[in-house]
C-alpha cells in the first residue's frame, strides 16, 4: 500500500521541549508534534488535553521536584499558561530556564 503525500509528511514528528504552568504545578515534558505544524497550532487544535513524555512536575511554592514520569495527559483547561522551554525567560526557580 503506498502512502500519499498527506500521509507521508503526517507521520514526520518531532518533540518539543515545553513548560506548562497549572494552579498548582509547573509541568515539564516533551510534546511531540507534528514537523509542519507550529507549536501554537498543535495547541490549538480541537483535542482537550496534551500529550506529554519525559514528564517532570515541580510545585509552584518552593519548586521541588514532586514527580515524574515517562507519559502524562495533562488537561487543557488546566493549564493557566504554557511556553517552549527552549525560549522561556522566567525566573522561576533554577530547574525553570533549563
Amino acid at each position: 500500500m503506498r502512502l500519499s503525500e498527506y500521509e507521508k509528511n503526517w507521520s514526520k514528528t518531532e518533540t518539543v521541549e515545553m513548560i506548562f504552568v497549572t494552579d498548582r504545578a509547573r509541568v515539564e515534558g516533551k510534546m511531540h508534534k507534528n514537523t509542519n505544524v507550529r507549536v501554537s497550532d498543535a495547541l490549538a487544535n480541537t483535542n482537550w488535553s496534551i500529550i506529554l513524555t519525559e514528564v517532570k512536575i515541580f510545585s509552584l511554592d518552593d519548586d521541588r521536584l514532586i514527580a515524574e514520569t515517562d507519559f502524562l495527559v495533562l488537561n487543557k483547561s488546566a493549564v493557566t499558561f504554557g511556553m517552549e522551554k527552549s525560549t522561556s525567560r522566567c525566573s522561576f526557580g533554577s530547574s525553570f530556564t533549563g
